[in-house]
């Protein structure tokens, strides 16, 4: 694989050739719980949110929610499992 060829291909690809067009959206309202669960049922990182009049007003992302929630340490040998609720 050549590197070069790759970095000389992303750099002339604008943003807009690549994004999502209908995007997973959030709600100001929506819990963080089900937010997370979308993030790993749609396999993003993160996601628009929007208030009730569908203005873009922020991002949620999984780093977001590691930063005011983290896991609590880990005992070596020991696994950790996230479970939630099925959003729908």
């Amino acid at each position: 694989m050549d590197m070069n060829a790759d970095h000389d291909l992303v750099r002339g690809t604008h943003v807009a050739e690549v994004m999502s067009r209908e995007p997973i959206v959030l709600h100001t309202d929506d819990s963080v719980e089900y937010a997370g669960v979308v993030l790993l049922r749609e396999g993003i990182s993160g996601a628009p949110v929007v208030d009730d009049r569908d203005t873009l007003v922020g991002v949620f992302s999984h780093s977001d929610v590691l930063a005011r929630f983290p896991a609590p340490p880990m005992r070596r040998g020991h696994r950790s499992y996230i479970v939630a609720p099925d959003p729908e």
